[in-house]
């Protein structure tokens, strides 16, 4: 994975960039998302800050931005609308191929509590 930390009209400082690259790793460490690049654009305007993160997987690509009168909140809030996004995500992907039913009847998740059925019955 490749991330990539740009500033526009100011200088991002190394602790800064070391600061956003860390937290990005621990939310996009994930096998299955396949990431390719991640891009962080920082800019100042006038007496604001805007954040915008852009995450390129697969087949898919995430976005988050953000406008603040401070830099780091602009960071915080940007990293956390791409870890919701990113759990979204992961939470959407799942198996749709249907399990064979002998290897459900083998995992023995078929129930035979008929018989006790039929005892108290009569």
């Amino acid at each position: 994975m490749n991330i990539i930390i740009s500033g526009r009209h100011f200088t991002v400082t190394n602790e800064m960039k070391q600061d956003i690259e860390n937290r990005l790793i621990e939310i996009l460490d994930n096998k299955s998302l396949k990431i390719s690049t991640a891009r962080v654009v920082l800019t100042m305007e006038k007496n604001r800050y805007n954040a915008e993160i852009i995450v390129n997987l697969k087949h898919h690509d995430i976005e988050a931005v953000t406008e603040e009168y401070d830099l780091y909140e602009a960071v915080d809030e940007v990293i956390d609308k791409i870890e919701i996004q990113v759990r979204r995500f992961l939470d959407k992907a799942q198996n749709h191929h249907r399990a064979k039913l002998a290897t459900v009847a083998a995992s023995g998740d078929v129930d035979d509590d008929d018989d006790d059925y039929e005892d108290d019955m009569g």
